[in-house]
Parts: C-alpha cells; sequence; structure tokens
C-alpha cells in the first residue's frame, strides 16, 4: 500500500498506523507543498507575478519521483490524503498498471484551492470525503462518491486515569474565527460570574516576524482586551496537538466543540474533533447539524446545542450534574472505539 499526500496534523501518520494495525504493508510519501518550501521563496514571487509555469514543473518533477517510488515498490493499491499535489500522468500511470486508487478528502472539495484539480477525479476509483456536502457536489462529476468520517487515532486519543483529575471546568481548542469569539465571550462570561475556570488553547493571534510588528500588535492586543475582556483573560496562545491536546481534553469538565465557521455549507458533518473528544472519554458540547451521517445520539454519546443561549444553560446544566455527564463521556467513548476509530476509517477506505 503506497499513502501519498501532505503532513496535515497527524492524520497522515494515523492513516499509515491504522494500515499497519490491520496487517497491510505501507510505504508513506510525503508531497511536499511548493508554498513552503523556504528555498522557493523568489520563486514563489514569480509565480505571484503570473510565471506558474515555475509552480508546474516543481510538482511534475515530484510526481516524476511518485511515479519512480510506485516503480519500485509495486503497491496493490495506493491512498491519496487530498491529492491537490498530484499530476494527471502519474494517475494516468497508475490507472495503466491496474493499481487500485483511492481519493481521500479530509478538507472539503469544494474549496478554492482544490477546483484546479477536479479535472483529475475520473482517474480515481474510487473517491471518500469527510464532508457530506461534497457527495452532492461531485455526483455528477463522479460515479463512486461516498462519506467517510477521519476516525481517531486510538494510539493518541485515549483516556487516562492518571490525569482524570478534571482542573478545568469549560476548555476550546482551535482557531478564533469571528464567529465563535462572540460565543465564547458569552461562555467567558458565564464562567466569570459563577466562578468556574475556563481555558482557552489557539494558535498565536499576534505573529512578530520583524520589529516594526510591535506596535501594530500592541494595538491589536488593546483592541481585542476592549471587545472580548473576559474572554482575554482565559486565551493562551499556544496551539495543542496529540498528546497534550488529549490531555487537556481529559482535564476538563466540558469541552466546546464548535465547527469551523468561515462558511457553514463546507461543514455540514463531524470535524476530526468531535471523534477525538469521544475517544478520550470526555464530555463535549457540539453545535447542532453535523451529526446525520453518524450514528451518535444526542445527550447519549454527547450532547448538542442550537444558539449561544441553550449551550451557556447546557454548561450551566451539566457543570452541576456530574454523574449524568460522565455517564454520557463514558457511553460516547465505547461507541466511539467500536464505531469511529481510524482503523475503521481504513476499513471503510478499502472496501
Amino acid at each position: 500500500m503506497l499513502i501519498i499526500g501532505q503532513d496535515y496534523f497527524h492524520y497522515m501518520n494515523s492513516l499509515v498506523k491504522a494500515c499497519e494495525m490491520l496487517g497491510h504493508e505501507v510505504l508513506k510519501v510525503v508531497s511536499q507543498e511548493f508554498k513552503k518550501q523556504k528555498e522557493n521563496y523568489w520563486k514563489m514571487r514569480a509565480v505571484k507575478l503570473g510565471m506558474k509555469s515555475i509552480e508546474a514543473k516543481y510538482y511534475k518533477k515530484m510526481n516524476l519521483q511518485f511515479l519512480k517510488t510506485a516503480e519500485e515498490f509495486k503497491p496493490d493499491i495506493c491512498i491519496f490524503i487530498n491529492g491537490k499535489d498530484i499530476t494527471q500522468d502519474f494517475l494516468a500511470y497508475l490507472k495503466e498498471r491496474q493499481i487500485r486508487t483511492r481519493l481521500f478528502m479530509i478538507d472539503s472539495i469544494q474549496t478554492g484551492v482544490f477546483r484546479p484539480f477536479l479535472k483529475n477525479l475520473p482517474y480515481y476509483d474510487r473517491i471518500f470525503s469527510y464532508e457530506p456536502s461534497d457527495l452532492e457536489f461531485l455526483s455528477d462529476k463522479h460515479p463512486d462518491v461516498n462519506y467517510l468520517f477521519v476516525g481517531y487515532d486510538s494510539s493518541i486519543f485515549y483516556p487516562l486515569q492518571e490525569i482524570r483529575q478534571e482542573e478545568y471546568d469549560i476548555c476550546f481548542v482551535g482557531s478564533l474565527y469571528p464567529s465563535r469569539l462572540e460565543i465564547l465571550e458569552k461562555i467567558a462570561s458565564y464562567a466569570h460570574s459563577h466562578n468556574k475556570k475556563m481555558i482557552v488553547h489557539t494558535t498565536n493571534r499576534y505573529p512578530q516576524k520583524y520589529c516594526w510588528h510591535l506596535p501594530r500588535n500592541f494595538f491589536r492586543r488593546l483592541r481585542f482586551k476592549v471587545k472580548y475582556a473576559y474572554l482575554d483573560k482565559n486565551i493562551i496562545d499556544v496551539p495543542l496537538y496529540n498528546e497534550e491536546l488529549s490531555k487537556i481534553y481529559q482535564q476538563s469538565r466540558i469541552c466546546i466543540n464548535m465547527h469551523a465557521g468561515k462558511n457553514n455549507r463546507l461543514h455540514t458533518g463531524p470535524n476530526p474533533r468531535s471523534f477525538e473528544i469521544l475517544g478520550c472519554r470526555a464530555f463535549q458540547l457540539i453545535d447542532a447539524g453535523h451529526m446525520d451521517y453518524t450514528y451518535l445520539e444526542n445527550k447519549r454519546h454527547l450532547v448538542e446545542y442550537r444558539d449561544t443561549k441553550e449551550l451557556c444553560e447546557n454548561i450551566d446544566y451539566y457543570l452541576n450534574h456530574d454523574e449524568e455527564r460522565e455517564t454520557i463521556a463514558t457511553t460516547g467513548y465505547l461507541w466511539a472505539k467500536e464505531k469511529y476509530t481510524m482503523q475503521e476509517s481504513v476499513r471503510k477506505l478499502l472496501e
């Protein structure tokens, strides 16, 4: 089995581990995105000025290396994660040699960055996407398009008894999109008035690459503190990944799961965080409308909320009903362990 894709968070490594746990011999090949190569800085500037052939040559050369790898490894099947950097020539080579192909989208294929690569879709045997709305979008572009959740890595996200001492009442981990900020400010206000401990981990909001960023960031910080006075006190500008992320979920009585708010039409299914929180045997409050393609049940495996008012009411209720909260967290964990691990994703991918 040959797996090709960008090293996006832990997902590629988790997919490889799941395949190996199921008894497959796996070779992982990382696709290096052109714009992220430091040595390509001036070439990237040239591309922005219209010299697109420079980028095309980069990907053609990279795909020739993929082809050589396939010739040497001789895989039975090739799995592509997102497939944005793959050329038609390489896909045609795989098709000619009857090597089975799977495209696994862990981002919505409807986003603009993937539009130039829609012409490659006929070369894949089967297509899977974690985004349910992709199925309708692709219905006239490929005959075999399927929904597939991004299962959680049970070697990273699992209950650790030694840290079940809950340190925080409420936690949120993720990017601070404008739509999330207003909601989190309301939650932070509740936490302040009810003497609850809240923590928010996010990426660095004030990167300072050059010295002249200092005054800019000073005024940004000031503006944020004024607008989000309660929330600002709870934010830590350090993103969490893998084991550290698992730990914070388990140290929190309630984990807030809000789907990305940039384009709700492209976020109609559960994000990977949904299953990672369940895998930690942690309790989560999740925005409603994302469970249609799953077997997860509201108030049995997790708890949904429809608006900010209901979210705050649920926070207050479940912080004061420990036994009910723990029962839901445990039931959700046992169900996710059976149905929503990365191994289950792989099984469906290879059907």
